[in-house]
């Protein structure tokens, strides 16, 4: 029978912006908060971390916001943050990025604290994975394929695995939605009254396919000329998509409305989202918050998407880097309403039970519990 002590855990991350990560620490550590457990969260800082504050959960900052493992002001950092663990006696580190799984490494060792380490996604097995993997006692992986890479590429053994699907806070998801008004945001980004938005919301880089897609907006146009594309999102991919938004002649019907703190402002005005995504990702939680407050949506044949978010069933699928593929998934949708309706349903009753925060913290706890003393 598992203990009922509760636990202090420390999560290490390399900042606090707005990103999966960040989401994925606040709304687990608030779950466990809820449950008892005293939650801590080391980083570089940043833009969010006053509502992790605000939620009674503490923020210590560490220049830990380092490109690479060999950086040696990375180490710099040990004496520093081993002092903090033995004060504050915690139970679990648990590291979410290569950096901060690199110093866990060592800080687990020094400090004799067992580690637990995420797997947000797919990684490559580079050479200082071979010879550095710093994967911890236990490896959370956010989907079964990230599990199998896991298994066959890193070479993890299978007893250390753990597969926690990520979760979304749905209520929190909805309530938020049903606060803005539609209208005054289509004023706000410009959106021609009447439009049919097509939203996507990613960071702007190569492989997330916002170019496939401004591209497939382009081939729909003709013949459905009230379409409008929202895309949310920053990186360096921006100057790349506002070239070919030029020349394909897409001014007014797309908008390039940078990074939401909130993304329920853009889905509160999109009527198809879509994941246009070429290369493979670990679980596509941006989908997940779309299908929560009602979205249809159009994914491609990625793993572990097409895994995940069942096509056909609650979602359409395109292929991967093919604009017509694409264009035609987005065509379905707009030319079948009653498929339309019945996608968007099934897709919030999947993520009601696969995205659920309770089962998240459930299986969370447990992996915590097999290794912190009793």
């Amino acid at each position: 029978m598992h203990s009922t002590r509760k636990l202090k855990i420390l999560h290490l991350t390399s900042h606090l912006d707005t990103g999966g990560i960040t989401s994925y620490i606040r709304l687990l550590g608030l779950a466990m908060s809820e449950r008892g457990h005293r939650i801590s969260v080391l980083s570089a800082g940043g833009a969010l971390a006053g509502k992790f504050a605000a939620n009674g959960i503490k923020t210590p900052i560490f220049p830990v916001r380092k490109k690479s493992i060999v950086d040696p002001s990375l180490y710099m950092t040990l004496p520093g943050i081993s002092a903090l663990i033995q004060k504050e006696k915690y139970d679990i580190l648990h590291a979410h990025t290569r950096v901060t799984q690199a110093l866990s490494f060592f800080l687990g060792r020094a400090n004799k604290v067992p580690v637990v380490t995420t797997c947000h996604g797919f990684y490559k097995r580079n050479l200082g994975r071979k010879l550095f993997p710093a994967w911890g006692s236990r490896v959370v992986a956010i989907s079964e394929p990230v599990a199998q890479e896991l298994k066959k590429v890193h070479r993890v053994l299978e007893s250390k695995i753990r597969v926690v699907p990520n979760a979304i806070d749905l209520k929190e998801s909805v309530f938020r939605f049903s606060q803005h008004n539609a209208q005054e945001i289509r004023l706000r980004h410009k959106i021609p009254e009447g439009s049919i938005v097509v939203g996507c919301t990613a960071r702007l880089v190569r492989d997330k396919g916002q170019e496939i897609l401004v591209r497939a907006i382009a081939e729909l146009l003709p013949t459905h000329p009230e379409i409008f594309l929202l895309l949310v999102g920053s990186g360096r991919e921006k100057e790349n998509l506002e070239k070919t938004i030029r020349d394909l002649h897409l001014k007014g019907r797309v908008a390039l409305v940078g990074q939401l703190e909130d993304i329920s402002e853009a889905l509160a005005v999109t009527d198809i989202f879509v994941h246009p995504a070429f290369h493979r990702e670990g679980f596509g939680l941006g989908i997940a918050e779309a299908m929560a407050v009602g979205r249809p949506v159009v994914i491609t044949d990625i793993p572990a998407i097409n895994s995940i978010f069942r096509p056909g069933e609650c979602s359409v699928m395109a292929k991967p880097a093919d604009v017509s593929s694409l264009a035609g998934a987005i065509r379905f949708l707009m030319e079948a309403p009653g498929e339309k309706v019945r996608i968007a349903q099934a897709g919030r009753h999947l993520v009601g039970s696969l995205c659920d925060v309770d089962r998240m913290a459930d299986q969370m706890e447990a992996i915590y519990r097999e290794l912190a003393p009793s």
